[in-house]
């Protein structure tokens, strides 16, 4: 049985061991109305930040709900070496709160909502909102150390932009009639993160340093005009196929995340 997880951006890296955390709040109206979490199971409390800290509950309170944690480990991770951002179209209605969901447990660093010429969603505030808390339970879920970020919406434009500004960058640009990525993955970013990115030597082997952004289009398609701007200098993409098929944003964003994330992570 998995450990159940709670969220709590103010954790402290330097929690004593065993000492009493108290958890109160959603989190702990959820462990104990919903998941009827008693004393003496295991929990973990993640920071989203790479803090985590695992322990026993030692008290459970109903009216407010309240839980005590006796804590007997706490681990802080880095960052992971190579960041994997997607910036895609966003999915009408439902389809976008699943795709989120599923970005994060592929790895991706950080999603961005791009508004392109062809696509015809703009969120407003409150969809932002619900998707961060959507990244925050798929962490949970998972079991990520970092929450996958969400950006604000912005521009095609303004993302190519973004992404100079990242040291040691790929940028790829989803397209149907680019190179199919999956014939020669190893290949493509070896080549690519050879001349952009560092490589590390750590405990694991080998492993990359640096940032790779993947563009994902709407359901029409990036415009020619879109694809010479980013294929082009300053900017440099690299126009690639994830599929011989014609596939919906979601699945596209979250094909594209989960073949780079597994070549790079």
């Amino acid at each position: 049985m998995s450990v159940h997880r709670i969220y709590d951006p103010d954790l402290p890296s330097d929690l004593p061991i065993g000492s009493a955390y108290v958890i109160t709040g959603d989190e702990a109206s959820h462990g104990v109305l919903v998941k009827r979490l008693r004393v003496g199971e295991e929990v973990e409390i993640v920071s989203g930040a790479g803090i985590v800290a695992r322990g026993e509950i030692a008290e459970v309170h109903r009216k407010p709900a309240r839980m005590v944690v006796r804590v007997r480990l706490v681990e802080v991770f880095a960052e992971p070496s190579c960041s994997v951002v997607v910036a895609s179209a966003i999915p009408k209605g439902g389809r976008s709160d699943v795709m989120v969901d599923q970005l994060s447990q592929v790895g991706v660093t950080r999603w961005v909502p791009m508004l392109t010429a062809r696509g015809v969603v703009d969120p407003r505030e409150g969809k932002l909102e619900k998707w961060r808390r959507a990244a925050v339970e798929s962490m949970k879920q998972s079991g990520r150390r970092f929450v996958m970020e969400i950006g604000d919406s912005v521009t095609f434009v303004d993302i190519l932009q973004r992404s100079l500004l990242l040291p040691r960058h790929v940028l790829i640009l989803a397209h149907q009639d680019g190179v199919l990525f999956y014939k020669g993955p190893v290949e493509l970013l070896s080549q690519r993160l050879g001349e952009c990115c560092e490589k590390d030597a750590g405990e694991c082997g080998e492993r990359f340093v640096g940032n790779i952004m993947v563009l994902v289009g709407p359901e029409g398609g990036f415009t020619p005009d879109e694809i010479d701007r980013a294929c082009q200098l300053p900017y440099g993409a690299d126009l690639v196929s994830f599929s011989p098929h014609t596939l919906r944003i979601e699945t596209a964003a979250v094909v594209a995340a989960g073949m780079v994330t597994c070549q790079v992570l």
